[in-house]
């Protein structure tokens, strides 16, 4: 097997929409950059292979607030060379985005395995490109993670935190009684497009079945927009914050999609539910995920933080969305009238600098859903 050597001033592991913008913003301040990501597209859960839509602090609480920086110029350019939200051309904007920028090389299917670590410094990252069966190793002065999961925190034995703080630690008005490792859950996504006319549909025998509406897992009365900022009728399905949300990923994405073609079953096939001219026309494989390890800043920022507005002296971004805590059992919740409870946040309120990096490595900084948080910080932060 060939290994090809990278020497640069900045590794971005993770190609989602924080890794890509981190990786675009230091190659344009005159850094060399490497971005790795495991995926054949960029965006993350914002792709297409996952399709969450991109809103962020706009169209919460306040529909005067809007993005700026690379998602306004991302938005921008979908808007002028995308009108009709595809989401494969979507993909190649983002795509575009990177490749476009001087400085910047991107390794796509390629997976971080392996790190090496001297003192409290990351030296290097190795990487598996499996298209082209060829190793990529990576050295760098400053490393990013933006992995969502952590995996440089994993390989180098950085700090970090996982599920819900108790209200006392942090004297959050809204967390549990007690610590827990329970996470928000993993997502899938479905598309229906109405073709004017009744379509059948046949679940696959694999599928759960829920012949009535008191078997059926909990669904949603209106549509969500499935492409980058608007488009056709979709819902998701989600489950799993009482398992781990990493190592379970393979068997909760099987479970995963046999309750959601299940509930399009039931939808479809059992009850009146005014969905006879709706046709499947896409449904996720890989699922979106919420939730796993933060790393631990010099800030970790809370609930307060975000309800509050805290004026921090290192501002170096915003947030907007509300509080939007997903119960762990998902759509498969029995509690209340929703999945999920929202609480309000000063919009927009800053997130600090000192959230964005690990407080136990030198040379370590973190971007998207693994930032120093507490579970509460990161039910607004993530989106």
């Amino acid at each position: 097997m060939q290994t090809v050597q990278h020497t640069v001033d900045v590794c971005v592991v993770g190609g989602g929409l924080s890794g890509l913008c981190a990786a675009v913003a230091a190659a344009r301040q005159g850094a060399s950059v490497v971005l790795m990501h495991d995926r054949p597209v960029l965006g993350g859960n914002a792709s297409s292979e996952i399709r969450v839509w991109v809103q962020g602090a706009y169209g919460s609480w306040d529909a005067s607030v809007r993005e700026t920086g690379l998602i306004e110029e991302i938005m921008l350019d979908t808007l002028a060379g995308n009108p009709g939200c595809s989401w494969s051309l979507w993909d190649l904007a983002l795509h575009a985005l990177a490749q476009r920028q001087p400085g910047l090389t991107t390794l796509l299917n390629c997976a971080c395995v392996a790190g090496e670590v001297e003192g409290l410094r990351v030296r290097g990252v190795r990487g598996w490109q499996g298209t082209t069966q060829t190793w990529h190793e990576v050295h760098a002065t400053q490393f990013i993670d933006a992995s969502g999961d952590s995996i440089l925190a994993m390989l180098s034995g950085a700090e970090v935190r996982r599920g819900r703080e108790a209200a006392s630690e942090f004297r959050e008005p809204d967390a549990s009684a007690a610590a827990s490792d329970i996470t928000m859950g993993n997502s899938l996504l479905f598309i229906w497009r109405d073709m004017g006319s009744p379509q059948p549909f046949h679940a696959p025998d694999w599928a759960y079945r829920y012949p009535t509406e008191a078997e059926a897992p909990r669904h949603p009365a209106y549509f969500h927009a499935s492409s980058p900022n608007g488009g056709d009728g979709s819902f998701y399905v989600e489950t799993g914050g009482r398992l781990d949300t990493i190592h379970d990923a393979e068997a909760l994405r099987e479970e995963l999609l046999k309750i959601g073609l299940g509930l399009v079953d039931h939808l479809k096939n059992h009850g009146d539910h005014g969905m006879e001219q709706l046709n499947l026309e896409w449904f996720g494989m890989l699922p979106g995920k919420r939730e796993s390890w933060r790393y631990v800043g010099d800030v970790v920022f809370t609930e307060n933080d975000a309800a509050q507005g805290t004026v921090f002296p290192d501002i170096v971004a915003y947030g907007g969305w509300p509080i939007d805590d997903h119960h762990p059992d998902g759509t498969l919740s029995r509690e209340g009238d929703s999945d999920h409870v929202w609480h309000k946040v000063a919009c927009p309120y800053g997130i600090p600098y000192r959230a964005l990096y690990s407080r136990s490595h030198d040379n370590l900084l973190c971007a998207g859903r693994n930032i120093s948080a507490t579970h509460l910080g990161l039910c607004t932060t993530r989106v």
